[in-house]
């Protein structure tokens, strides 16, 4: 995959950092799932992978994230929260919606980047969430 310097991924669309962050991180948390629960029914994966990938979800894990983000990461992040946008996940507050735009974009940014070892790590303080929420409702 062609990559691209910080400073050129900084130049991109936020949505558009977004629209491929968001297809990224789905991918790596279906993967993530299927490789720890692989004789899981589908069903099962999918409900457990959507509670991760849904707006709602990703709001908490930048909340999560913020402060460990680099200079470049906030200023994506920020650019894409004060994105103007007509959509609104279902089942998500604007505000959800707007945290969750910019844990994408900050996905996106990476990806472009190609920045493997920093996806890697978000997807494990993702997972890290999850694990954590999961043992809050027992």
């Amino acid at each position: 995959m062609t990559t691209l310097t910080e400073e050129a991924a900084k130049q991109k669309r936020s949505l558009n950092l977004a629209f491929i962050g968001d297809a990224y991180f789905s991918l790596r948390i279906k993967e993530h799932f299927i490789m720890e629960q692989f004789e899981t029914k589908t069903e099962n994966l999918h409900k457990e992978s959507a509670k991760i990938i849904k707006a709602e979800f990703q709001a908490k894990i930048f909340r999560f994230i913020l402060d460990k983000l680099t200079e470049n990461e906030k200023e994506v992040a920020a650019r894409a929260k004060n994105q103007t946008s007509n959509n609104i996940a279902k089942n998500a507050t604007r505000t959800d919606y707007k945290i969750a735009t910019a844990f994408e974009a900050v996905v996106g940014f990476n990806f472009l980047t190609g920045n493997e070892k920093r996806l890697e790590q978000i997807v494990k303080w993702a997972i890290e969430v999850k694990k954590e929420m999961d043992r809050e409702q027992k």
